[in-house]
């Protein structure tokens, strides 16, 4: 009977190993996926003040709360006083240009709610 026991704290310490080490895995690559996102965050941010001259750009979402991302996170930016037009144009000039799905939205356009809740909670940038 011992040697069963023996057998079962071993599986269960094997088991636990396992575990550790592909979560380990999973925060690193969740750690890199995360460090992507801002660089493409700053870069289309950059895209935006060169090409649309907004009055504003707002983030928001969980690439300002880490503890939030996750793989199926995006990239949340907010404008004000960007054209319509200029907006579409963007959109299709940045589309499928990050690591994660892109959401700009026109803060103009928006339920003042939300906007405030942007306001509230997310960060000015420009």
């Amino acid at each position: 009977m011992g040697e069963s026991i023996n057998s079962t704290a071993r599986r269960v310490a094997a088991a636990r190993r396992m575990f550790a080490s592909r979560e380990a895995s999973r925060h690193a690559d969740l750690t890199r996926l995360l460090a992507s996102a801002h660089a493409d965050f700053e870069r289309v941010v950059r895209t935006i003040i060169e090409t649309c001259h907004p009055v504003e750009i707002w983030q928001w979402g969980s690439l300002l709360y880490p503890e939030t991302f996750t793989a199926e996170s995006d990239i949340d930016i907010g404008l004000v006083g960007v054209s319509v037009q200029d907006h579409v144009d963007l959109m299709r000039a940045t589309e499928d240009t990050t690591c994660l799905p892109l959401h700009i939205a026109r803060l103009e356009e928006m339920d003042p709610r939300y906007v405030e809740h942007i306001r509230t909670y997310g960060k000015r940038v420009f």
